[in-house]
């Protein structure tokens, strides 16, 4: 009988904890989805600043160096043929991304069969074009006319 009143007791209390964990969720959620909208605008306002083409032929870490570190994801992949590195996608909140390409690689092997490359080294090559997109629309390009 104690086995039960214990056991009762305890899912009783998990329920109790969970009601709470949800209503605090729903109310940090609301807040988290002001501060995210607003980063947005923030990130995106940032970006379209910058001289993009200053950047052309020059390491990909200096412009790393000037971008936001609040990126979701840093990821390189191909184009086309995606065992052939060309481009490291950096993404923000809001699906804003920032898209770096690079066409001439010295550092960096850009084939890979499985798909996987060393950031750092993708880092020392130089930049062939940049592009920023909101969502599906480009906002903004460095000299990418030509590049695909």
């Amino acid at each position: 009988m104690g086995k039960l009143f214990l056991f009762a007791f305890m899912l009783l209390s998990t329920n109790i904890k969970a009601e709470t964990t949800k209503s605090e969720n729903r109310y940090l959620n609301r807040s988290t989805i002001c501060s995210v909208v607003s980063q947005q605008d923030t990130t995106l306002t940032y970006l379209t600043t910058l001289s993009l083409t200053s950047f052309i032929n020059k390491p990909v870490d200096s412009l790393l160096a000037i971008l936001p570190i609040n990126y979701t994801n840093r990821v390189i992949h191909g184009m086309g043929n995606l065992k052939y590195a060309k481009v490291l996608s950096v993404r923000y909140a809001g699906n804003i991304r920032v898209l770096i390409f690079v066409k001439n690689f010295v550092y960096m092997n850009p084939r890979s069969e499985i798909g996987q490359w060393d950031i750092n080294l993708f880092k020392l090559e130089n930049i062939s074009c940049i592009e920023i997109w909101d969502n599906n629309s480009k906002v903004s390009s460095g000299s990418c006319e030509d590049f695909y």
